[in-house]
């Protein structure tokens, strides 16, 4: 399956007299995906196996599929039910948490893949309630409330307003039987932090995403995490909250497979030419 990637720069290229490609935009095109093809419509008979031109398409490819690749929203937007219980992340089929919660009914919902040490935002909307109907309260959510279970399958407990928004990062084993951290208390943290850098398995808050003053809040996934849970707070019984938040996820994302092929088919490509070029 092809992948393309199209760029206007709005100006001609010159390459050893060679006059091509970006005056008024370029197709490059990786095809299943080791064959690449420029299509210049503007230009006639580029010169592609001239060295430099070659070289210049290999850089901005692999820059454009860097880009791709690294900046990304992680699964598009999300919508976390007022019903995901984040004591249930990572979890399961039939493990239970919270006096009636159990997976996948109350599970939180996976925003997707993430990488150690990468820093994340969110942008969130919506409203959830800890019973059913509305609560009229943001994605900060209200009073502050403890989850009353406190740390409960291998997930550390939290101190955080009632019906925010709350995340964990996960490593890819399940939590159940591991080590737990202390809880977060956001009462004491505050939510006004311009940063923050929670711990494996240890959930924290998140509500809207911004400090007091709109500044954008980021969240650092700790060494070792690979998937990222969004979940609300309650003290107990998600089964019967209302309500949802929509949530988009900026940060780098793990690469799917589709990349690592369009990878191997430039790495391919320039071998092929390399050894081509090199027998001249």
């Amino acid at each position: 399956m092809g992948v393309a990637l199209r760029a206007g720069l709005g100006r001609a290229n010159r390459v050893n007299g060679h006059e091509w490609g970006f005056a008024h935009g370029f197709g490059l095109t990786v095809m299943k995906p080791i064959c690449i093809c420029i299509r210049d419509k503007h230009f006639r008979n580029p010169d592609i196996s001239n060295p430099n031109i070659m070289k210049f398409t290999c850089v901005a490819a692999l820059a454009l599929l860097a880009s791709f690749v690294m900046s990304k929203a992680l699964g598009g937007v999300l919508v976390v039910p007022g019903t995901s219980d984040i004591w249930l992340a990572g979890t399961p089929d039939g493990t239970s948490a919270s006096l009636g919660d159990v997976a996948p009914a109350q599970s939180p919902v996976l925003a997707g893949g993430v990488v150690a040490g990468g820093s994340y935002t969110f942008v969130v909307t919506g409203s959830v309630n800890n019973f059913p109907g509305p609560s009229g309260l943001g994605p900060d959510g209200g009073q502050f409330y403890e989850h009353s279970w406190g740390a409960e399958n291998g997930l550390s407990g939290l101190h955080a307003p009632i019906n925010s928004l709350v995340g964990v990062f996960l490593d890819s084993s399940s939590p159940l039987g591991q080590p737990v951290l202390g809880g977060l208390d956001f009462a004491s943290i505050g939510l006004d932090f311009p940063s923050l850098s929670p711990g494996l398995r240890q959930p924290f808050f998140i509500g809207d995403g911004m400090t007091g003053t709109q500044a954008v809040q980021t969240f650092t996934a700790p060494s070792g995490a690979t998937r990222l849970f969004l979940g609300t707070m309650d003290g107990w019984g998600w089964w019967n909250n209302d309500g949802a938040f929509s949530v988009t996820v900026n940060g780098p994302a793990v690469p799917e497979p589709s990349a690592y092929a369009m990878v191997a088919g430039l790495a391919l490509l320039g071998f092929g030419w390399h050894r081509r070029h090199s027998r001249r």
